[in-house]
Order: structure tokens, then C-alpha cells, then sequence
């Protein structure tokens, strides 16, 4: 299948916003300012300790109240306005990954980035195509032809695989699946633009092995296996596993304890990302990978 992919390089929460004629669409809400407010906010540079950063986050998880924006990256700081939930902000600077400076209807100021969830929205339109086959006609190769959007979401909650996979299908999507060497491209590719990803330990995607198999398949929405396995001999994909990976096991270092692995992630090896095999809950095993656990939403448009 062919495959278009929309590029990003920001930061959101939940769903995704397209473009048109090379514009962001955002809905807008009003935010009533909080009464008596006069205050303005904290700058990135009079506060000081701050991550320059270019990203789009989206509210969520926050109900009718929304999120508040704040005059200073504190939780007792006081409040500017509410920025309802589903509305998207572009963020210019991140304290320690939880606060970020926005600007939401003209007024500026801080969010907490814990009530919004990490993921991207399209700034260009790349096309990632399959060979046409010498019997394949014009009309085969349109049917075939596909928008993919992809979705790098990260929340501070430490999902499992089944929870990434769960969020996935409830937004409309599915855990990404990687049909081609073009596609993995592209994904590694829009990761790499992406500055907070740099300190991500992995990213959950929609592959997994049965209990009674050592073969890696992608999965459909409903869970279940399909396709040709992943790491088979041959495919597109032997050269990107990480090295002695699918292990099928891990062996933690504290005690020595074993569990299996079925799932399947990106993981960063010192800036480069390879596939590799993982338990469902892979931050039980690895406390030190908490909040550098995030997960690729595929969508088809």
C-alpha cells in the first residue's frame, strides 16, 4: 500500500488538527479571565530555568474546568484564565518537562503540561510509496493511496502497552504499524525533528508476538496478529532490530527475575532508534525509564 505520511514537529494532547492551504486550523473557544486578574505573566527568560522549545500541546484529561494558565511555573501560582479541554497551544519554553509558557487568546503564561498530552500536528505532506508492481494499472495504484497521519503521544501516567493500545483505538486510530523501510524512515525522521524527544527511552507501536510464538506480527484493532512476521528472515526489517533483539526475555539486573516479552517498541539507542521486544509494562521493570515512555498513534485519513 502506499502511504502518505504528514510530517510534524509539535506538541498536543488527544486527537490531531490538519492544515489548510498550508495553515493551522485550531478551534476557538473563549476563555473568561479569572475575576480580578490583572496580573501578567512570568517570563521564560525572568524566570531562568527553562528549555527553549517549539511544540504544540493539546488539553486533555482536564473535564469542563480545563487547564489554568498560570502567572508563574508553580502549582500555587495564580491563575490567568482557563484553557478549555481539546484546545491546542503552541508551547515557546518547558521547565523541567512540566511547565510550558503559551499563549492562549492573546494572553500569555504557563500551563501545566501534565494535563495535556505530548503529540504532533502536520507541517508538511511527504509521500512514502511502494514500488508499482509491473501488472499494476493507475487505477490500482489510487485505491491504494492512503493518508497516514502519526500521532507521538506522551503522558506522565507511565502507560503500559495495553493502555497505549487502548488509547489508540478510543481517538480513532491504532498503535503504529511499519508495512515498509520508506515508512520506518519517515517515522525515525519525524522523531529525530522533534526536541523532547531526545530524552524518550521508547516509543510503544502496534506489534506484538502470541504466547506459544517467537515471531513478531502487526496487530489489527481487535489485538489479533496478521501479516508476514516481523522478524522473519528477509524482511524489510532485519536490519533495524536492536542488536541480539527480539531476546523474547528480559532478565532484570536488581534481582535476576525473568519475564517474557510479547510487545513491540522503538527504542533509542544512543539517538538511534531500533525495534525491540519489551514486557507490557515496561517502567515495573525499569523504574528509571518513567516519563521517557511514550507511543505512536497511526491514523488513515
Amino acid at each position: 500500500m502506499k502511504k502518505l505520511s504528514l510530517n510534524y514537529n509539535i506538541l498536543c494532547i488527544c486527537m490531531i488538527t490538519l492544515s489548510v492551504a498550508g495553515s493551522l486550523v485550531m478551534p476557538v473557544q473563549r476563555a473568561e479571565a479569572a475575576s480580578g486578574t490583572k496580573e501578567e505573566a512570568v517570563s521564560p527568560d525572568a524566570w531562568g530555568d527553562y528549555t527553549p522549545e517549539k511544540a504544540w500541546f493539546r488539553v486533555t484529561g482536564t473535564g469542563e474546568q480545563g487547564t489554568a494558565l498560570l502567572v508563574r511555573p508553580e502549582e500555587t501560582s495564580e491563575e490567568l484564565l482557563r484553557i478549555p479541554e481539546g484546545e491546542e497551544v503552541y508551547v515557546e519554553a518547558l521547565t523541567d518537562r512540566r511547565y510550558g509558557y503559551t499563549t492562549y487568546n492573546g494572553i500569555s503564561g504557563w500551563i501545566n503540561t501534565g494535563h495535556t498530552r505530548i503529540v504532533t500536528t502536520r507541517t508538511e505532506e511527504q509521500e512514502v510509496s511502494e514500488p508499482r508492481k509491473e501488472d499494476e494499472t493507475d487505477e490500482d495504484q489510487t485505491e491504494k493511496s492512503e493518508i497516514h497521519v502519526y500521532e507521538f503521544c506522551y503522558t506522565p501516567d507511565d502507560q503500559s502497552w495495553s493502555t497505549a493500545f487502548r488509547c489508540a483505538k478510543e481517538n480513532g486510530g491504532y498503535l503504529a504499524r511499519i508495512d515498509s523501510e520508506a515508512e520506518f524512515e519517515v517515522i525515525v525522521n519525524q522523531i529525530s525533528q522533534m526536541p523532547w524527544t531526545q530524552e524518550m527511552v521508547m516509543f510503544q507501536i502496534g506489534g506484538r508476538r502470541d504466547a506459544d510464538s517467537e515471531k513478531f506480527y502487526w496487530v489489527d484493532e481487535e489485538n489479533q496478529c496478521f501479516g508476514p512476521a516481523i522478524n522473519e528472515s528477509g524482511s524489510w526489517a532485519e536490519q533495524h532490530w536492536h542488536d541480539g533483539e527480539p531476546s523474547l526475555q528480559n532478565t532484570r539486573k536488581s534481582d535476576g527475575s525473568i519475564t517474557e516479552e510479547y510487545q513491540l517498541d522503538l527504542y533509542n539507542v544512543s539517538g538511534v532508534w531500533k525495534l525491540n521486544d519489551s514486557t507490557d509494562d515496561i517502567v515495573s521493570w525499569y523504574p528509571e525509564y518513567s516519563g521517557k515512555v511514550g507511543y505512536i498513534v497511526e491514523y488513515e485519513k
